[in-house]
């Protein structure tokens, strides 16, 4: 199982509340004001929204779907490609409170945006976009862009990742057990998941808010672990960006990285299993394991 090692905000939270996983880890040692968190040489480091996390390269086995038991999903840019309404609005609410910490005050670019914002949680983002600015600003600035996106997704729609349809039906026809699994505010799942006829379709919606730490911490996706009886190992996560993808390694999951708008290479960097377009390819993967067994090959 891999290890992430975070770094930066909430890391004091995270020191308090261990996950198993962490504890059975004596090298995973989280940075305090003292000392500083020691990353063997041969670990990837990623940063997302301020925090850098540190994964072994080796070990991301991905299972036989055939024997899985549960699939995790993100909502975000995983079930809808909902990254460039995002991105248009948090390009619009950052001129208009006159952000200063991309060049110099220029709006934002794509780049940015994939690099530090894509997938965080707001608390998280807020922090790392307003580092001197107290949390009700904050606070403010979060409910201002949540609204944004929320009108956006409204006027323009939010269609679904191609694929995903097939792919409901394969887990529908094998009862296997399906999470949500979201940093977004419950107002925004709400309307993404309505959106979309998928709000009563999942046995469970965990939300990042509701849990003591949001990804790319392991939480929200070992709360859907326990809330199904299931092993890491039994189990998939489907994930669009780097920092969903960190909370899944994390958890000890296998991730399938859905290419909606990251690059495979920052995917791969990330921690994911395997990486698919969209999910024909899932699919297919998926009768290819199946006809392995019915030809007698596994």
């Amino acid at each position: 199982m891999q290890q992430y090692t975070p770094h930066g905000p909430r890391k004091q939270q995270l020191a308090r509340r261990q996950t198993p996983q962490a504890a059975a880890q004596p090298s995973r040692r989280v940075r305090t004001a003292a000392a500083k968190t020691q990353v063997p040489d041969e670990y990837e480091t990623i940063e997302i929204a301020g925090i850098t996390m540190s994964a072994n390269p080796g070990n991301r086995p991905f299972p036989d779907l055939s024997t899985i038991k549960a699939v995790l999903f993100d909502v975000d840019g995983t079930l809808t490609n909902s990254d460039p309404l995002h991105f248009d609005a948090f390009h619009d609410i950052l001129l208009e409170y006159g952000y200063k910490g991309f060049k110099d005050g220029a709006p934002i670019d794509r780049e940015f945006f994939d690099e530090h914002i894509s997938g965080g949680h707001n608390i998280l983002l807020s922090k790392f976009l307003w580092p001197d600015r107290d949390q009700a600003f904050r606070d403010k600035f979060s409910d201002e862009k949540e609204a944004l996106f929320r009108k956006y997704a409204l006027d323009k729609g939010l269609p679904m990742v191609k694929g995903l349809r097939e792919w409901i039906q394969w887990i529908d026809d094998r009862g296997i057990k399906k999470c949500a699994v979201t940093n977004a505010p419950k107002k925004n799942a709400e309307v993404m998941l309505e959106a979309l006829g998928l709000d009563k379709w999942f046995d469970k919606i965990v939300l990042g808010e509701e849990c003591a730490n949001p990804k790319p911490y392991p939480d929200p996706y070992l709360e859907g672990l326990k809330a199904f009886g299931v092993k890491p190992e039994e189990t998939i996560v489907c994930e669009d960006s780097p920092s969903g993808t960190a909370a899944g390694v994390a958890a000890g999951v296998p991730v399938v990285g859905i290419l909606t708008s990251q690059t495979k290479e920052r995917m791969e960097k990330a921690g994911v299993s395997i990486t698919i377009k969209d999910y024909t390819e899932l699919v297919q993967r998926a009768k290819d394991d199946e006809a392995k067994h019915s030809n007698g090959k596994a």
